[in-house]
């Protein structure tokens, strides 16, 4: 059932060559959505730390392109609700990040079946947060002070791995110089985890 909600992610998209969108599958609703917002929050401040500049209209910047931030409410994947998001959004990237251990290696290995089932179009890159990537030392410090700073509260593990899901979306980025081979953008962070 999850790969068929998750199928709608994989709607032709047109990707602007100075931007994307990016959906990020967390829990936004149940009791959950704190962690879901942690996560988002995260992701955004990833987006803030470079490349940012007065007066941009997007929720920052990775891999030097303008990106949309887009909640994928994973607490909807049942009733199907997922599905209808990702359709509703036309997203270019999904990454996960999920209050429940293990939950990321099974919405990924649902998506790749479901990239694989796909006839034509062009996919949807998947890019999770790096395993193995928790902030230590000096990192977690300077981190944990920006996120302070930028939403006033203090950030949990769901808010870290959000700002490391972001993180290996801007390395995966980079490395290509757009967001547009969809296929390599998930070679590249599947190779960094």
């Amino acid at each position: 059932m999850l790969v068929a909600a998750l199928g709608g992610l994989l709607l032709a998209t047109p990707v602007a060559a100075h931007s994307f969108r990016l959906g990020l599958a967390a829990p936004f609703s149940g009791p959950q959505a704190a962690a879901g917002q942690q996560a988002l929050d995260g992701l955004r401040l990833a987006a803030r730390l470079r490349d940012s500049h007065p007066d941009e209209t997007a929720d920052g910047h990775l891999g030097g392109l303008d990106s949309y931030l887009l909640p994928l409410d994973s607490a909807a994947a049942e009733a199907g609700g997922l599905r209808r998001q990702a359709e509703a959004m036309r997203l270019d990237i999904v990454t996960v990040v999920a209050p429940v251990p293990g939950l990321e290696a099974a919405l990924e290995a649902a998506l790749e079946a479901a990239l694989e089932a796909a006839l034509g179009g062009a996919p949807v890159a998947f890019c999770p947060p790096r395993a193995g990537s928790a902030l230590v030392g000096a990192e977690a410090v300077e981190f944990a002070a920006s996120f302070r700073e930028a939403f006033g509260y203090e950030p949990t593990a769901a808010a870290a791995r959000g700002y490391n899901a972001g993180r290996a979306v801007d390395a995966a980025i980079r490395a290509l110089g757009d967001a547009s081979d969809k296929p390599a953008l998930t070679r590249l962070c599947a190779a960094g985890r």
